[in-house]
């Protein structure tokens, strides 16, 4: 795992039907970090290592295995006690998996002792490289780039699907891109070794499993979210492919679908679908058109975002 992104006010109350995110998306407080003492150690075996980056829930730090003598990151989440039930649900959740497009959990525990004792963490992959967010930056990406990576995303999007799980913060900052991944020139390998984008952050993901009303939580990333979710209904796996849809769009055209505060994008987005601009090739508009359509059931799978990325 890559350093934790700051990431947008993920609070929100509900008001007329839509969801109210507090805070805007150029005027957030920062993210205050609560880093652990560096050199550390936590479990008797994972060294602590310089901070990362910091996101709104936890702090990554590099990290070092002793045992296994290997590079780890560890996310370590913010807060104590009873406080850690989601935290905790990520833990079992991220545990379930192995993908090669997902970020690998490695183990779990809780610091010990010392100022952070009760906080509890995650020992993962460390992916090196950049995230989308930072790539976009300077502006779009070639066409036969977009579609390589959210291929990569699509499938793994599928894997946690079927899996009875919704991601529900899928955007650029939680997509990784190891070396490899942005060279247009490089040849196919083995589809199981070749570098590919990688999806991170499960922190407010949810089992469709769970009770409906479970699934009825207001986080998200303002630029993201989807209908269902601006309204503040419960998600399904169509939520994730409509977020998808909005990261593929930006990385196309170097600009968010929806902008303006919170509120504003919340509204537009209940009431139409994003504009696609008029270079693009028909195929694209089409499937990006059905992946960012109002009705959730209108929109496709997962897989089949991925067949049609991989033809593409």
């Amino acid at each position: 795992m890559t350093a934790a992104q700051p990431q947008e006010p993920q609070t929100a109350t509900v008001d007329a039907g839509l969801v109210l995110l507090d805070g805007g998306l150029s005027d957030a407080a920062p993210v205050q970090p609560e880093p652990l003492p560096e050199g550390g150690l936590l479990g008797d075996r994972y060294r602590v290592g310089p901070l990362l980056g910091s996101g709104g829930m936890s702090d990554v730090h590099r990290g070092h295995d002793t045992l296994l003598g290997r590079e780890v990151a560890l996310k370590i989440f913010r807060g104590r006690g009873e406080s850690h039930a989601g935290r905790q649900r990520e833990m079992r959740l991220m545990a379930r998996f192995s993908h090669p497009g997902l970020v690998a959990v490695f183990d779990a525990g809780k610091v010990e002792d010392g100022p952070a004792a009760g906080r509890h963490y995650l020992v993962l992959e460390l992916v090196p490289g950049s995230t989308l967010a930072q790539v976009l930056q300077p502006g779009p990406l070639a066409v036969p780039l977009v579609a390589k990576i959210g291929a990569d995303i699509a499938e793994a999007l599928a894997f946690v699907h079927e899996a009875g799980v919704v991601h529900r913060d899928v955007k650029p900052a939680n997509i990784l891109l190891p070396p490899g991944v942005l060279d247009e020139e490089a040849e196919p390998g083995d589809p199981l070794t070749a570098p590919r984008a990688r999806l991170a952050d499960f922190g407010i993901a949810r089992s469709t499993r769970d009770h409906p009303a479970s699934t009825v939580d207001h986080r998200g990333t303002p630029g993201y979210l989807s209908p269902e979710q601006a309204m503040g209904a419960p998600l399904a796996p169509p939520s994730d492919v409509y977020a998808l849809g909005l990261v593929l769009l930006e990385s196309l055209s170097g600009e968010r679908a929806f902008t303006g505060t919170p509120v504003q994008q919340a509204y537009a987005r209940t009431r139409h679908a994003p504009s696609m601009p008029e270079h693009l090739p028909a195929e694209w508009r089409k499937l990006l058109t059905a992946m960012t359509a109002l009705e959730p059931t209108a929109r496709p799978s997962a897989a089949a975002v991925e067949a049609e990325l991989r033809a593409l």
